[in-house]
């Protein structure tokens, strides 16, 4: 027997180092050394991250405007700021975001393949762990992102595989788990019901497994929960944006007062959906029919059947489903004889070295142009001509984040921040009139720029829209009405800034208006 065990924990070494080469290989390729975070929601990481690093816990971050982070800073996601802030410390930048994404994704690679073997010892295979980066291209889009996810999907992981292995009877030590499951991802992510649905979905799995459901585990999650929500800087703080971000925003979603409706519940048209991440379902549907055949293991397997539906509804989900499938994946082959296992490990060494291929020849110009270049000199023109306390109106709230870094030696005020829910509930009727120049509804666009919000300056994309309406109609409501103001006595000052070829695709510009002296 010991040249078997011998021979098999070659194999695991061996496999279990392609798969961590194989990840730092493809994120290599994705995110050479300086390259811009892809997205908007990473410079704002990047920035709360450094505030921390330089000063401390914020009591109020001036750039978030007429948000409750402007009045009374809370951090739904401080356990996830406080690691950015470790490692980059007060030169936090861009530069760091490749090592960070690279490391995040090995983490969770790891995490994936010690689950699976605590699920089914040491007969899963390893080096198929790589479908992490295969399964989606929205969830590799996403993981190239510094967003708190990356972090927060591991005690989830950790969550779902104690559900599963936790006895009729749980131990201490189980309880204890799943406390700190419920506290860890708390602290680093907002989505305080997301662990307690997973939750609940694992237990009946549990109960399809033949086990009981369990809910005292399901109190010790919660009792972790409740801890991390308040265990931080700012507590009540804490808990009226958590309010905000649990309750608040789907109910305003579900009543139609948030005209935008929140990437968290919007939906992927099904064929771009299938386009990106048919391989997801394919293998979920596999993992599934493997489990009732089996009728065994639908702990883990009802999660990621639960998670890959979901994602229909909701393309946040994909980088949930697609961990989750994969660990549902490994605990079939698992328990399944592996006489071609060294056959399983040589296909994931290609498998790396396809991921590797596709990074370089498809991933990264696509990437690539999500780098919003045109940005950093609307950043560097408001510098020059800003002073200390200016507001910004901004017809589009994502590019508050990316200019709250970029201007962060002469601090502004935004007309909106991370989410426009934060801004709804903060502010009704700034969002109100805030919505009607976003809409292209307002006809006095800039006198409203300037009268409600006192705005000195307004960065306007040219294509802004709001969806189903005509490309660039927010930016020409803005232009006619910049005229009118200018008209009626007061100074206005406008400047163009295009985006090169290559990133016009997604962005074609923006133009800066500057109004009165």
């Amino acid at each position: 027997m010991k040249p078997l065990a011998a021979n098999d924990t070659a194999r695991r070494a061996i496999g279990g180092l392609v798969a961590v080469a194989g990840t730092w290989w493809l994120f290599a390729l994705l995110l050479p050394a300086g390259s811009f975070p892809v997205g908007w929601d990473p410079w704002w990481n990047l920035h709360v991250a450094r505030t921390i690093a330089e000063s401390g816990f914020p009591d109020a971050v001036p750039q978030a405007g007429w948000t409750q982070l402007g009045r009374d800073y809370a951090d739904r996601q401080w356990l996830f700021h406080l690691v950015l802030a470790a490692v980059g410390g007060r030169d936090l930048g861009p530069q760091h975001v490749p090592a960070l994404c690279a490391t995040f994704a090995v983490a969770l690679v790891v995490t994936v393949l010690l689950c699976a073997r605590r699920l089914v010892g040491a007969r899963h295979a390893v080096a198929p762990v790589l479908l992490l980066w295969g399964l989606s291209s929205t969830a590799l889009f996403r993981a190239t992102a510094l967003r708190d996810m990356l972090l927060a999907v591991l005690p989830l992981l950790v969550l779902v595989t104690r559900l599963a292995v936790a006895p009729a009877r749980p131990r201490r030590a189980d309880h204890g788990w799943l406390f700190a499951a419920g506290l860890v991802f708390t602290l680093a992510h907002g989505a305080v019901v997301l662990p307690l649905a997973l939750a609940v979905v694992a237990c009946l799995g549990r109960r399809l497994d033949g086990l009981a459901f369990a809910p005292r585990l399901l109190a010790s999650l919660c009792l972790g929960v409740a801890v991390g929500a308040v265990a931080r800087p700012n507590p009540l703080g804490s808990l009226e944006l958590l309010w905000t971000l649990n309750v608040f925003l789907p109910w305003s979603a579900a009543n139609g007062d948030l005209p935008i409706q929140p990437s968290e519940f919007a939906a992927l048209p099904l064929g771009q959906l299938l386009r990106g991440s048919w391989p997801l379902f394919g293998l979920c549907c596999a993992v599934v029919a493997a489990t009732v055949r089996r009728r065994r293991g639908f702990a883990v397997a009802l999660p990621a059947a639960a998670l890959t539906l979901g994602a229909v509804f909701g393309a946040r989900l994909l980088e949930l489903a697609v961990p989750f499938t994969v660990l549902a994946a490994l605990v079939a082959l698992g328990e399944r004889p592996q006489r071609a296992a060294w056959r399983l490990e040589a296909l994931g060494a290609v498998a790396a070295a396809g991921l590797g291929w596709l990074a370089a020849s498809v991933a990264q110009p696509s990437l690539d142009a999500n780098r919003f270049v045109a940005l950093a000199d609307v950043a560097r023109e408001l510098r020059q001509r800003a002073r200390p306390g200016d507001v910004v109106f901004v017809t589009d709230w994502g590019v508050t984040s990316p200019l709250s870094f970029l201007t962060r030696d002469v601090p502004l005020r935004f007309t909106g921040v991370t989410d426009p829910v934060l801004m709804l509930r903060e502010d009704p009727a700034a969002f109100a009139a805030w919505w009607q120049v976003r809409s292209a509804a307002d006809p006095q666009a800039a006198a409203t720029m300037r009268r409600t919000f006192g705005a000195r300056f307004a960065v306007v994309g040219f294509a802004d829209h709001v969806a189903g309406r005509p490309v660039g109609e927010t930016a020409v409501r803005v232009w006619q009405s910049a005229g009118e103001l200018e008209r009626s006595g007061t100074a206005v000052r406008s400047q163009d800034f295009p985006s090169p070829p290559l990133h016009r695709a997604l962005e074609p510009g923006f133009r800066l208006y500057q109004f009165g002296r």
